[in-house]
């Protein structure tokens, strides 16, 4: 059954709509909550921002995964996704916990908050979700990173087409990061095919 149609960014020719059903949506936020659990079964996002814009597939993700969890959803103005000083003051005030940022936002995000001298403690971040781009590993990405609550970051991969198909966590950034970080392991109930 359709849940809805998005279009595809066009990166590679002509944008088109993709139908998107049910099945889909419910597995991946199905999967999502059951990654944002602590251990004793408690959620582990009380609120989430909503970055992403309605025509992007992520947008799907932090509404769904915030209502079915019973979360907050942190909306802001368009102007915040452009302004990252502003945007911290925000995410601070509102003690958001889970950000979805695209690469380029979160790279961007870290080197304005590092060149300013803002201080990451004061956020209330517990994890952050980044996809759209291949992910690397900047030293400014790492210091944001390091300053987190429980230092959770994943990196998800899955074109329009299939929504989030993988996910790599560091759950540790105590571990070696590497420049470049892999795609990771298919979410539940997905499996990956290499042609």
């Amino acid at each position: 059954h359709l849940a809805y149609v998005i279009y595809t960014s066009g990166s590679t020719g002509q944008p088109k709509g993709v139908m998107q059903e049910h099945s889909s949506l419910t597995n991946l936020i199905h999967w999502q909550l059951s990654t944002s659990k602590l251990e004793r079964n408690e959620f582990l996002i009380n609120r989430t921002l909503q970055f992403a814009v309605l025509s992007f597939d992520v947008s799907f993700q932090e509404i769904f995964s915030s209502l079915c969890s019973g979360a907050i959803l942190e909306l802001i103005d368009n102007d915040y996704r452009t302004d990252f000083l502003r945007l911290f003051d925000r995410l601070a005030a509102s003690r958001v916990e889970r950000v979805f940022l695209p690469y380029m936002a979160l790279l961007h995000f870290s080197e304005n908050l590092i060149s300013h001298g803002y201080d990451f403690k004061k956020l209330s971040i517990k994890e952050v979700i980044t996809s759209g781009e291949q992910l690397i590993m900047t030293p400014a990405i790492i210091e944001f990173v390091k300053n987190l609550k429980f230092r959770l970051l994943n990196n998800q991969y899955g074109p329009t087409e299939t929504h989030v198909v993988t996910q790599f966590r560091y759950k540790s950034l105590s571990e070696e990061l590497n420049s470049i970080v892999p795609i990771g392991r298919p979410i539940a109930n997905t499996r990956l095919y290499l042609l």
